[in-house]
């Protein structure tokens, strides 16, 4: 009898092991929502003639003012300086079957913003959000962004350049190592930049297995439909774009982010959501808050296509040049995706 109930109390326990692990795998995990450590305490905002124009910039790391280093020019002729009020905004919306293919895209020679201060600045937020430098080549992305800018400024350089730099970088150039002047100037100088207020966020998911071998149209296409489905879920919508895409998309994915970010507002919204179809915690973005009038404070937030000027082209001295040359060229190549 004692053996008959122990065989019994054993399959007692056998049949309910079985059976929550068969229901817990047609469950699906909740979403989450984790908020990131934005970097600030760095940079600046610039001055009140000609704002970030000829300070040194580091680009590459975000496309912010805390990436702004020291000031490389000062006195700029007036009428090499362009000044434009846009008050424009505007949407962005770009896919891509890997994070490379996004930033080919990304790098559109007709684009009105740099490609590479904008790549450098996505992977950023990668880097913070993850928490590594590596890119798992197996997820597709989609970046979207609403931008309003509020003004424009930019410096018409000439042959003559060097005859407005700044007296403290005449005495660094010569005096600082490769590394010090990188680490005070940064590696460019800014010659064409937007102020305003952006919303932006960086989707990416990776579809299974079973999906080698599809098209890699098919990729894309589902790749920003999920993220359409998403945005809707989490936002409300997406604001500034009307689309037709299907939600039923072809392909079976695994994982889905979203990494988002503000700039140029008093609320500050950077964070990760990971995202399923299990909402519990009703995870919301209010996106409009941002744009409200009483929440604008806009501030540095794109390079123009051609605002970036290498600070090593202001260096006299050949040899010291070249030498600058060659460590920022590593220093960035230690940035890029490869």
């Amino acid at each position: 009898m004692k053996k008959q109930y122990c065989f019994l109390l054993l399959l007692t326990f056998l049949v309910s092991c079985n059976d929550p692990i068969s229901k817990s795998e047609q469950q699906t995990l909740p979403s989450t929502s984790i908020s990131l450590i934005y970097p600030i305490g760095t940079g600046t905002s610039g001055d009140t003639s000609n704002g970030l124009l000829g300070y040194g910039y580091d680009a590459s790391g975000f496309c912010d003012t805390i990436s702004v280093r020291a000031k490389v020019l000062e006195s700029l002729p007036a009428g090499s300086i362009y000044y434009g009020g846009d008050n424009t905004v505007f949407p962005t919306i770009i896919s891509g079957g890997n994070f490379g293919a996004l930033l080919d895209k990304i790098n559109n020679p007709y684009r009105t913003e740099s490609g590479e201060a904008l790549g450098l600045h996505l992977k950023s937020l990668l880097r913070l959000a993850l928490n590594t430098d590596s890119i798992n080549p197996e997820y597709a992305y989609t970046y979207y962004a609403t931008t309003y800018y509020d003004s424009r400024r930019s410096y018409h350089y000439g042959s003559d350049i060097q005859q407005y730099l700044s007296s403290d970088f005449k005495n660094d150039e010569v005096s600082l190592s490769p590394k010090e002047l990188v680490l005070k100037y940064g590696t460019h100088v800014l010659t064409d930049v937007f102020t305003g207020t952006k919303f932006e966020m960086l989707y990416r998911c990776k579809f299974k297995n079973n999906n080698t071998g599809v098209n890699y149209n098919d990729i894309v296409n589902d790749c920003e439909g999920l993220f359409y489905n998403r945005l809707k879920e989490y936002t409300g919508g997406t604001p500034g774009i009307i689309t037709d895409i299907n939600s039923n998309t072809k392909l079976s994915q695994t994982d889905e982010q979203l990494i988002y970010n503000s700039q140029g507002s008093r609320i500050k919204m950077c964070g990760l959501i990971n995202a399923t179809d299990n909402n519990p915690d009703s995870i919301r973005l209010n996106i409009n808050s941002l744009f409200k009038e009483n929440n604008i404070k806009t501030q540095f937030i794109s390079v123009g296509q051609d605002g970036l000027f290498p600070i090593y082209e202001l260096i006299n001295d050949v040899t010291k040049k070249q030498e600058v040359k060659t460590y920022i060229e590593k220093y960035m190549t230690a940035k890029k995706v490869n």
